[in-house]
C-alpha cells in the first residue's frame, strides 16, 4: 500500500536541487504516515465491530435457549460455551433446513402433554349408562327398529376402596336413529355429572382424601405416599387441588348444616385461635375459627358448623346470629352480647365454665374435688 501511495505522488524532475528533492521525499513520507494511521483506525473499527457482532450472536443464542431449550438449560450456557466461547461458532443453516429441524427438536425437548393414563395393572370396574326400558321403546318406535350402536364413549376415573385403588370405566353408548325423512341423528343416554368436571378422580378417592386430612389429621404428603404404595402416585399438589375443589363442591351441604344448626332451640358457640401463614410476612397472622353447635332438636341430631375469619371482629358472629331465635350459650364476648341487643328473639346464656373461674382461686382443693365428683 505504501508503493501505491508513492506512485500517486509527482515525480520530481532530475534538475531539481537537493533541497527540493528532500522536501518531496518528506511530503511523501508524511502521506505514507497518514495512510498508515488511517489503516490502524480502520483495523480498530473492524475489531470493535467484530466484538459487537460476537456479543449480538451470544445474545441471540441465549435468547433461543431461553425460549426453545430444555428447562434445565434455560438461562445458562452450555459447557463448551463457558470454557471456549470463541471456538463454538453458530452454525449457518438455510431457512428451509432450520424449519425442517425445528419441529423435530421441539418434540424431543418438550415433555408430553395431557393427563397420564391410569396404570393398566389396576383392577377395572365397568359401569354402563344406558336408556331405561321406556325411553328405549320410544326411541325404537321413532327409529322403526332396534337402535344401532355406533360407538362407546369411555371415561376412566381413579377410585379408592379401603386398602386398594381401582379404576372405574364409565361407558356411554352412542346410537344412531333415523328421522322421518331418513336423516341419521346420534343420541346418547345421560350420564351423572362427576363431582369435579374434567378431573380424573372419583368421589370415593375425594372422600378418602378429605377424611384422611380433616378427620384423621394426616398431611397431604403422607396421603400421597400411601396412594403410591397402593399402586398410583398422586402428587401432593394434585391432592391439594382436590381438597380445594371438594370444598367448593361441598359448600351447598355445609350451608344446609349451618341452617340446621341455626334452627336448633339451643346454640353453643365459641372461638379458638389459628395461626395463618402469609406470603411476605415473617410472623403468622392470628385468625379465628368459630364453632356453632345446635342442641335440643326432636330428632336428636347435633349439627355443627364452623366459620373462619382473619380477625376477632364482631362481623362474623353478627352475620350468623342476626336471624337466630333461641338460647345462645357462650362467653361474654362483645359480639354475642351485641347479637342479643339487636335480635329480640335471641336470649344469651352465660357459660358456667367462665362464670366459675373467678371463684376457683378461693376454693380449697378438697372442696374442689368434691364439686368435680
Amino acid at each position: 500500500m505504501s508503493n501505491t501511495a508513492a506512485q500517486g505522488l509527482p515525480t520530481p524532475p532530475p534538475n531539481l536541487r537537493e533541497s527540493q528533492l528532500r522536501a518531496a521525499v518528506a511530503e511523501r513520507d508524511e502521506v505514507i504516515t497518514q495512510q498508515s494511521q488511517q489503516l490502524v483506525q480502520l483495523q480498530s473499527t473492524v475489531n470493535e465491530l467484530s466484538e459487537q457482532l460476537q456479543r449480538l450472536k451470544d445474545q441471540v443464542l441465549e435468547a433461543q435457549r431461553k425460549r426453545f431449550g430444555q428447562s434445565s438449560e434455560r438461562g445458562r450456557y452450555l459447557q463448551e460455551d463457558l470454557f471456549h466461547p470463541l471456538e463454538a461458532p453458530i452454525p449457518e443453516q438455510d431457512e428451509e433446513e432450520a424449519a425442517a429441524q425445528a419441529p423435530t427438536k421441539r418434540r424431543k425437548t418438550q415433555p408430553p402433554r395431557g393427563r397420564r393414563a391410569l396404570p393398566p395393572e389396576l383392577p377395572r370396574e365397568t359401569m354402563r349408562y344406558d336408556y331405561d326400558d321406556e325411553t328405549r321403546a320410544r326411541l325404537e318406535a321413532q327409529n322403526g327398529g332396534p337402535l344401532e350402536e355406533i360407538g362407546v364413549e369411555v371415561t376412566e376415573t381413579l377410585e379408592y376402596a379401603p386398602g386398594h385403588l381401582y379404576v372405574k370405566r364409565h361407558e356411554v353408548p352412542k346410537y344412531a336413529i333415523r328421522g322421518d325423512q331418513g336423516e341419521r341423528t346420534i343420541v346418547s343416554p345421560p350420564r351423572p355429572s362427576p363431582p369435579i368436571p374434567g378431573a380424573q378422580v372419583g368421589a370415593s378417592l375425594l372422600a378418602h382424601t378429605v377424611i384422611s386430612k380433616f378427620a384423621d389429621h394426616l398431611p397431604l404428603n403422607r396421603i400421597s405416599q400411601q396412594l403410591a404404595r397402593d399402586g398410583y402416585d398422586v402428587p401432593r399438589q394434585r391432592l391439594c387441588d382436590y381438597v380445594l375443589l371438594s370444598a367448593s363442591v361441598l359448600a351447598p351441604l355445609a350451608d344446609l348444616i349451618r341452617q340446621d344448626a341455626l334452627a336448633s332451640p339451643v346454640l353453643h358457640s365459641d372461638d379458638t385461635t389459628v395461626p395463618q401463614l402469609e406470603k411476605g410476612r415473617r410472623q403468622t397472622r392470628t385468625c379465628r375459627l368459630w364453632l356453632y353447635l345446635g342442641r335440643g332438636r326432636e330428632d336428636g341430631i347435633i349439627p355443627v358448623f364452623y366459620d373462619y375469619t382473619t380477625n376477632r371482629s364482631q362481623e362474623g358472629p353478627l352475620e350468623h346470629l342476626r336471624d337466630y331465635q333461641g338460647y345462645l350459650q357462650a362467653d361474654a364476648y362483645a359480639g354475642y352480647l351485641n347479637a342479643e341487643r339487636t335480635q329480640a328473639a335471641l336470649i344469651w346464656c352465660a357459660c358456667w365454665s367462665h362464670a366459675r373461674r373467678p371463684f376457683e382461686p378461693g376454693v380449697s382443693p378438697r372442696f374442689r374435688r368434691q364439686i368435680s365428683c
